[in-house]
């Protein structure tokens, strides 16, 4: 999982990136991805929350199958979530590298 840590770094430099080259055309829909970010770790971290605090239900009195089928489609929801953070997070490095190449 990105840490915070980790995020701020990558937005620190998209924010310097961004001031630095604002005269190349840049446009705040790159900046909205960061905060677009910042989101995607927030709603992650709340799924897990959710998903540890079911998990700690199985095997106990109120374990059901319903239980158990929130728990798939948390499940679900995490993976897809990180997935689209993954792929967020890797076309704004690629786009670093590119810029920082040149």
């Amino acid at each position: 999982m990105l840490t915070t840590h980790a995020f701020q770094h990558i937005q620190l430099h998209h924010h310097h990136h961004h001031h630095h080259h604002q005269h190349r055309g840049s446009t705040s829909i790159e900046f909205d991805k960061i905060t677009n970010l910042n989101t995607l770790i927030i709603e992650i971290n709340s799924h897990v929350a959710l998903f540890r605090d079911m998990l700690i239900l199985v095997g106990q009195p109120r374990d059901c199958p319903e239980l158990r089928e929130k728990i798939r489609k948390l499940r679900r929801t995490c993976v897809e979530t990180s997935k689209h953070m993954a792929h967020l997070i890797m076309t704004q490095l690629k786009r670093y590298v590119c810029l920082f190449i040149h």
